[in-house]
């Protein structure tokens, strides 16, 4: 899989010249042949990768957004959550960043034994978190764990590979949805991990109505190419007061600053939307990915050959229309405390700046508009000035300069 993915982006023409590139270019810590997969620990360009059949499923560096916040999200939603479990233990990120909350327990299921020894690798990053005496490891499939213990949770995170891939579509059906909306506490969410790239309209648009038949509530979070699906019994809207005393742990703290999220601004701002938001963007009727219709299992890899990427969710994203309606959470952050502070501003701008979100434009205009006499912004719209007058866009020079003049008077 991971050859086929990867080899457009080499010189490579022939198979032996794509085996030399690897050879020089890939460092290779560790390999096995599983029963269910192909694992490998490899290294290129200073970032250690997980690797499942070739395909990348885990870094230490670009994907620790997604890994950690998997786990954040939940349990900032709700810090009184006691206990947790997780499908997928890839390089262990996730349950570290669970850890560094006062969780009394987590089970994490994994279903292949080359995983758990590849995560060793990632102790760094996931802060040797099988060592903590509050994880309990269990090798299998987790659907079956979900299926047969009776065990109830305050979070449950599904963190599968790509639904593409065969043998993975079972975490992706209303059956598996059920079976752990059953095992959730009251109060309880689920967190299902999704993605826009290689993946059709249609396909990201089957797995959140497949999702919001089940759930009475659905939330949707975007993290650049990473897709974040909350959903529970109850109302998701999160308790803000709570929140704010658990950024005051200093662990917390430092693992969504290892996720380029430093500020419950930062994390607020990756909300995209909410119940209703999802409810209009399904639609009343369409199809729906069963255990015995398995559509996304044969839909899924056409996403993969034709190379697309689904701009779904990018086409209804408020933020970029100043959210009239408060439907986000980070708006009713902003409300919620009079304003942002120009650091909530700063963290939010690098973070979608760094991804390259169109979102960054709209914060940094917001950011100069509250705060004209603050340096930071100022330099980033001089900064942008001159590549859009060296890139010959005189256009967009004017505005960027109007937006100064604006922000001086």
């Amino acid at each position: 899989m991971g050859g086929f993915l990867y080899r457009p982006g080499t010189s490579a023409f022939t198979y032996s010249q794509f085996r030399d590139f690897v050879r020089n270019n890939v460092e290779l810590f560790n390999y096995r042949d599983g029963a269910n997969a192909t694992v490998a620990v490899t290294r290129t360009s200073d970032v250690t990768q997980l690797r499942i059949n070739g395909k990348v499923d885990a870094t230490d560096s670009y994907d620790m957004t997604t890994q950690a916040l998997l786990a954040h999200v939940p349990l900032m939603l709700r810090p009184d959550s006691k206990d947790v479990m997780i499908v997928g233990l890839g390089s262990g990120v996730s349950v570290g960043a669970a850890l560094s909350h006062p969780i009394r327990s987590l089970i994490v299921s994994e279903i292949s034994p080359e995983v758990v020894e590849a995560s060793d690798y990632f102790r760094g990053v996931n802060r040797s978190a099988l060592a903590d005496s509050r994880v309990r490891l269990h090798v299998g499939d987790g659907r079956s764990l979900l299926t047969h213990e009776s065990a109830r949770y305050d979070a449950i995170l599904s963190e599968p590979s790509n639904p593409w891939l065969a043998g993975i579509g079972d975490l992706y059906t209303r059956e598996f949805f059920q079976i752990a909306r059953s095992r959730l506490n009251p109060d309880g969410l689920f967190v299902q991990w999704m993605h826009t790239y290689l993946m059709t309209d249609d396909d990201l648009l089957m797995v959140l109505r497949t999702i919001a038949s089940v759930f009475p509530n659905v939330d949707v979070w975007l993290l650049s190419r990473d897709v974040l699906i909350v959903a529970g019994e109850r109302s998701i809207a999160p308790r803000f007061e709570r929140a704010v005393e658990r950024m005051k742990d200093r662990s917390v703290q430092q693992s969504l600053e290892t996720a380029l999220t430093p500020t419950l601004a930062s994390v607020f701002s990756l909300h995209l939307l909410d119940d209703a938001g999802v409810r209009r963007l399904v639609g009343e009727s369409g199809p729906i990915n069963e255990d015995g219709f398995p559509l996304l299992e044969y839909s899924a890899p056409k996403g993969v050959f034709l190379g697309v990427r689904s701009q779904l969710l990018e086409e209804v994203d408020s933020r970029l229309k100043g959210d009239p309606d408060a439907r986000s959470l980070l708006t009713q952050w902003s409300s919620y405390q009079g304003g942002l502070t120009s650091k909530d501003y700063e963290s939010i701008f690098d973070y979608h700046r760094k991804l390259k979100s169109p979102f960054a434009g709209n914060v940094l205009k917001s950011w100069v508009g509250e705060y004209p006499r603050d340096k930071k912004p100022r330099g980033y719209l001089e900064e942008f000035a001159g590549i859009a007058e060296r890139g010959g866009l005189p256009g967009r020079v004017k505005t960027i300069r109007d937006l100064l003049k604006a922000s001086d008077g």
